[in-house]
């Protein structure tokens, strides 16, 4: 893990600062559903993933930015910056796969607890 971190670069922090927001958030909803919260574990999940292709994409313009610095037989360096780079975003999917399975579930609790008005019983559908 420490090697995954390292590699992605400074564009893994705001990923995990996001992601860290919307995990507690959806986690919280999980466990006490509300209304209220489901608001900003969509935003910090949104932002999860946009830092997430910010990381990546400042990783990638790096690794061609360097090209020049490299002899004509290595330019194939380039595949290590963008599989380093790819880290960000791969953090970033995880972490809104999490938030999107426990907000579910959490929004699913929510609408149990509170009962749908107006639901007819499956035997009458």
């Amino acid at each position: 893990m420490p090697e995954f971190i390292l590699e992605a670069g400074w564009g893994i922090w705001p990923v995990f600062i996001f992601g860290g927001a919307s995990l507690f958030f959806s986690i919280y909803h999980l466990v006490s559903p509300r209304r209220d919260l489901v608001p900003l574990i969509i935003g910090f999940g949104a932002a999860t993933i946009i830092a997430g292709l910010l990381g990546t994409t400042t990783g990638l313009q790096h690794s061609v930015a360097y090209l020049d610095h490299v002899e004509e037989g290595q330019k194939w360096i380039f595949l290590v910056g963008l599989r380093e780079s790819l880290n960000n975003l791969v953090a970033a999917l995880v972490i809104a796969c999490l938030d999107a399975l426990t907000a579910s579930l959490g929004s699913m609790r929510l609408v149990h607890k509170a009962g749908v008005k107006g639901a007819k019983p499956a035997e009458a559908l």
